[in-house]
This record gives C-alpha cells, sequence and structure tokens, in this order.
C-alpha cells in the first residue's frame, strides 16, 4: 500500500507494476452489505469509492457487490471479492479499493488472505476513508487495530442477536417458520386442534409399521387438507422427527 499524496501514490504504484509514471493507474472496487438497511448501503460506498477515484486520479474499471453477505463469511463466499481479485491477479487493475476497512471484511483471517494474494501480485488495497492506507509503523498498526475491531464487532453483534433470541424464547414468542401443529396467534405459538389431529394420526400408522409412502396416500384418499398444496413425505418426515424429539 502506498501513500495517499497523488505524486507518491502515482510514483510508487508504477515502480510497483513496472509501467511508465505517466501511465493512468486502475483500480476495482468491492462493496459489500449483511442486510437490506446497512447503514452503508451499496449505493452509499459506491459512491464513496468513485469519489476517491476521482480524487486521485483513478481509473474505476469495475465495482464487484457482495449482498447480504455477513463480515465473517469466508472467502470462498464472497462472490463479488473474488471477482475483484480476479480482475487484479489478471492485471486488469493495480489497485483494489474498498469503503471502508470493515467492509473488506471483519475476519482478520480473510482480511489478512486478501492483502497477500493482492501485494503477491504487486497490487495495492486502500480505503476509501482515507484511514491506515500509508505504509508506515503507524500506518500498520492501525489497520490492524482496525481489522481488530471490526472482528470484535461481529462478536459482539453475534452475541447481542443470541441475547435477543433467548429473550424472545423466555417470552415463548414464535421464532422463525410455524411448525407444523402449531399457527400463530400474535407473536407466540398456539396450538392448531386439525393439524395436531393429524400428527396423532400420522404417528399413529407410523408405529403400526405403515410406510411414509403409504401414509401419504392415505391422508390424500381422506381429503385431510395439508398446509400447503399436497402432501409431501417430507412434511410427514419432519412431523415424526419431532414427535420423537418431544416438540409435539
Amino acid at each position: 500500500m502506498f501513500s495517499l499524496r497523488r505524486s507518491e501514490a502515482v510514483q510508487t504504484a508504477s515502480a510497483a507494476y513496472d509501467a511508465k509514471v505517466s501511465e493512468r493507474l486502475k483500480a476495482v472496487g468491492a462493496t459489500r452489505v449483511s442486510t437490506d438497511d446497512q447503514a452503508l448501503s451499496v449505493e452509499a460506498q459506491r459512491q464513496v469509492i468513485e469519489s476517491w477515484c476521482t480524487k486521485y486520479d483513478v481509473e474505476l474499471v469495475a465495482v464487484y457487490d457482495d449482498i447480504g453477505v455477513s463480515g465473517a463469511a469466508q472467502l470462498p463466499d464472497r462472490k463479488g471479492l473474488n471477482a475483484a481479485l480476479a480482475d487484479i491477479k489478471a492485471k486488469k487493475a493495480q489497485i483494489l479499493i474498498v469503503a471502508k476497512w470493515d467492509r473488506l471484511s471483519r475476519d482478520v483471517y480473510v482480511a489478512e488472505l486478501v492483502r497477500r494474494s493482492v501485494e503477491r501480485v504487486k497490487g495495492h488495497i486502500f480505503s476509501a476513508d482515507g484511514v491506515g492506507n500509508d505504509e508506515t509503523p503507524e500506518g500498520k498498526l492501525l489497520r490492524g487495530m482496525l481489522q481488530q475491531f471490526a472482528a470484535y464487532e461481529r462478536e459482539a453483534i453475534r452475541a447481542r442477536v443470541k441475547a435477543a433470541l433467548r429473550v424472545k424464547i423466555a417470552r415463548g414468542e414464535a421464532l422463525g417458520e410455524t411448525p407444523y401443529g402449531y399457527k400463530r396467534e400474535g407473536k407466540r405459538l398456539a396450538q392448531d386442534p386439525h393439524e395436531q389431529r393429524i400428527i396423532q394420526m400420522v404417528t399413529g400408522w407410523w408405529q403400526s409399521g405403515m410406510s411414509l409412502r403409504k401414509i401419504v396416500g392415505t391422508l390424500e384418499r381422506n381429503r385431510y387438507k395439508p398446509r400447503g398444496k399436497k402432501w409431501h413425505m417430507n412434511t410427514i418426515r419432519r412431523i415424526l422427527t419431532r414427535y420423537a424429539a418431544g416438540k409435539i
């Protein structure tokens, strides 16, 4: 990585990939959002990246997005970031630019893999917010601290989510898909009489030795109403699995 001052940036980067100093540097951008309501949206990240490239007279050849991707995601799950790295390795660009370091990754190991991959082909990584971009000991220390804080924030978010789920469970609030045999009444689950009756029949038939296929056929012949359009063996299997686990 190199200094953000334009003259040093051009000279250092040009020397790094053995090009003429007068040749315009090229960059690829990488964005990441984990949810639709992310404070730093894809559009906002793209705007910051474009502004950085304009400021330093760098040609932005492409921007790749990872949408709905956690900061803890491993490199194989980062299609956008991998596409940007492919451009760097193919010498289509010399710079990988992100809006902030935590947009690169909140996982210290992944961030280090990306850094080594880019530097292996004499490329450079920048954060458009200008923090921790230089190669001084202080700059390297700051980058490391930012990556550690990103990892800490990831773990803190995970802990808050788990705590919130525990509270909801303690209140008896329904979480996720409504299990067969129940219906939602506000935020809580209540037994569905029709489905509870079917559960009793299905478990009785299974205990008597009837196969899943025969259970489905019996339900269809007697025109018992399914939750969806038709009965499936997977539905019966899930009912029996929950019954065996004592969950219904």
